[in-house]
């Protein structure tokens, strides 16, 4: 199985800065929205990947997860869109939703020209 998801020391090697994304729901936005996926980060915690996003609109850092699903896979949307596989550098319209914890997560996400 191979990705371009990162561990969190690759990623600071690399030169990214994750704690610069936020990831409050209450600072995110809710509508979709276009975003450049910058890099991807395995959740240390729990089985996800952490997508950092700059917005088009406005260039804010955001940081959005998407867990193991029960199938084990990174799926998701309707079009199962494997996050896994994403490529970074490309640009997507994402949408969110609020997860049952409160945690704001990427419920959708399509590849944008």
């Amino acid at each position: 199985m191979t990705g371009n998801v990162l561990s969190w020391k690759q990623a600071l090697a690399m030169g990214y800065a994750p704690r610069q994304y936020e990831y409050l729901h209450g600072s995110l936005p809710v509508d979709p929205f276009i975003a450049v996926l910058d890099f991807k980060i395995w959740a240390q915690k729990v089985l996800a990947i952490n997508g950092y996003f700059t917005l088009e609109d406005g260039g804010q850092k955001i940081q959005l997860s998407v867990y193991l699903s029960a199938e084990q896979t990174y799926r998701i949307g309707k079009d199962q869109i494997d996050f896994f596989r994403c490529q970074t550098g490309c640009r997507y319209l994402l949408q969110t939703k609020i997860s049952k914890t409160g945690k704001l997560i990427l419920n959708d996400i399509t590849p944008v020209q």
